[in-house]
């Protein structure tokens, strides 16, 4: 019986736009591990580095779990970081052909208002935005690396409704022969 490529599936959008909420949904659904690159920086600002160290040595962690579950067990996982990096990207496109396995890029976005809303909402805490002011070209700026097939959801939709969408959209393609 052959085995199934895993998937890699990479999560990008501003604080507040859902991608927690839908990686955790995706993750009880699927049975697949979620790295949070934000509980990593947790820890690092708690440990007393500053922005400037644990940010990047956050992102460093998170990549090496990845290729340690990915390429290494062979796992499906879910990336769950903000995404604007095309540093990420070209990883998991690298990651991917060393599996190699599929790669899918979702991108979740919200209004401003109801992001600003969600934020405000957070318990604070040392990685946990509360507020933030990035402009719809700002966004659209940062996101522009991401592949035409990112599948882009609306995050103000209901968890139901976007994990429904994420599950069809990480079906294994099918060819017809006609």
């Amino acid at each position: 019986m052959p085995v199934q490529p895993p998937t890699f599936v990479m999560l990008a959008g501003l604080p507040g736009s859902g991608k927690s909420t839908l990686a955790a949904a995706l993750g009880a659904r699927l049975g697949w591990p979620i790295l949070d690159k934000d509980i990593l920086n947790a820890v690092l600002l708690t440990a007393q580095h500053d922005q400037a160290q644990a940010g990047p040595l956050a992102y460093e962690l998170v990549l090496t779990m990845a290729h340690q579950l990915f390429v290494v067990q062979r796992l499906s996982l879910i990336l769950d970081t903000a995404g604007r990096q095309p540093l990420l990207l070209e990883q998991a496109h690298t990651m991917v052909a060393e599996a190699p396995g599929t790669l899918k890029v979702i991108r979740l976005a919200i209004s401003h208002a109801i992001r600003q809303a969600r934020l405000s909402q957070r318990a604070a805490g040392p990685s946990q935005w509360r507020s933030d002011n990035t402009s719809a070209e700002q966004e659209a700026a940062w996101y522009a690396h991401l592949p035409t097939d990112t599948l882009l959801l609306d995050g103000a939709q209901t968890v139901d409704a976007l994990l429904t969408q994420t599950l069809v959209f990480l079906q294994p393609e099918t060819t017809c022969k006609q």
